[in-house]
Order: structure tokens, then sequence, then C-alpha cells
């Protein structure tokens, strides 16, 4: 429960402050100054041991088709993969770098994604799940092998999702559309698009605003 509470809330900060802030400035129509003068450039040192336990340094592999730029969109990270969305392609590589295969094809076809917001490996199932967004209310679940499985429905049709695997059965999601005065939810639901739980939004509301 108390890992449950900590995804929810992660997953509402980001959707919140992405998207549904723009309520907020419009109730506070004040502009926030700030006296420059006032800002001390004092520096204050930061041991990294204080907010990391432990890092890797990952030297991906320099090769035609394993070629990374700045246009790194998302990315997903578990115990042996680690997968980008560049350049209009999702990239699988092994931890350490060793470019592994491309998964699905950029379309509007069967199997095909246009606009990702977001990846999700699950390695114990052997899946990427992809984050479409964009009016888009299916969640696609691909193989690691890159073959494309099928599409997850979200039971509610909102126009913004961010998503968290909760565990191997559950995903935990936030829903938002615009300009709607119900235009939040956060929901559980199953690798079938089966609902588990939710919360309404006047309950998000009254917590977070």
């Amino acid at each position: 429960m108390r890992q449950t509470t900590l995804i929810i809330t992660i997953l509402l900060i980001t959707t919140f402050f992405n998207s549904s802030c723009t309520t907020t400035k419009e109730k506070n129509s004040e502009m926030l100054s700030v006296n420059i003068d006032k800002v001390s450039d004092t520096e204050l040192p930061i041991k990294m041991s204080e907010i990391v336990e432990s890092f890797d340094i990952v030297k991906f592999e320099n090769k035609r088709e394993a070629l990374l730029d700045a246009s790194n969109s998302s990315i997903s990270i578990s115990d042996n993969y680690i997968a980008f969305m560049n350049n209009s392609r999702i990239m699988l590589f092994s931890r350490d770098g060793k470019f592994i295969r491309t998964i699905g094809n950029y379309g509007r076809g069967p199997g095909e994604w246009f606009v990702i917001k977001q990846l999700q490996i699950d390695e114990s199932k052997g899946v990427l799940l992809i984050n479409q967004s964009n009016f888009s209310h299916n969640i696609l679940e691909y193989s690691l092998e890159g073959r494309f499985i099928k599409k997850i429905p979200t039971p509610f049709p909102k126009e913004e999702y961010s998503f968290k695997i909760l565990n191997h059965d559950t995903i935990v999601v936030v829903g938002f559309s615009f300009g709607t005065e119900d235009s939040s939810i956060v929901f559980m639901q199953d690798y079938n698009g089966n609902l588990l739980n939710y919360y309404p939004s006047h309950l998000i509301t009254t917590a977070f605003c």
C-alpha cells in the first residue's frame, strides 16, 4: 500500500505540473517577482553520496544502427535493459550498452506508434509498454524481441496519460482531459484493460489544490 501511494503521488505531481497547472495560473493572476540583487551566489557543496546510493556509467555501442542523438524523449531502465525513444525509433540496449534491436515502427498502422510519451520495461513479462497519449486511449505492448503483442485499452477516455507499472499484473495510470470540470483521474488496471480501482477527480482536487 505504501508503494502504491508513492507511485500515485509521483504520477500526480508529474501530470499536474505538466498539465493542470494552467487552471491554477488562471486563478492566481498575480505576477511573481524576484529581486535578483538579493540572490546569493554562495555555493553550497553537496556530496553525491548524500543523494545517490549508486550509479553506473554506460558507454553505448558506437555503430551506425546504434547511434543516439539529442532527440531522446523517453527512456526506461530495467535490471538488464535500457530502452530509448530516439529520432523516431525505439532502441533497445543491454545495461552494458550493447545495441540489441529496434522495437516497433513509426506510423499509424496496426502495431505502429505515432507520438510516444513514455516507455516502460516489464522485464519479468519480457515486454515493453508504450504510452502514445495524444488522444490515443491505448497502451501498446511489445515483446522485448520486437514483436507487437496487443493494444491495452484504458478504461477512461482521457486526452493525456502517464502510467507506471506497479507490479507485474497492475498498471497505475493518471488520466487528464483539457477544459473539463471532471478533468483528472487516477486508476489501476490490469494488462487486459480491466479496471481494478480508481480515485475520482474530486478527491484528487481536494488533496492537491
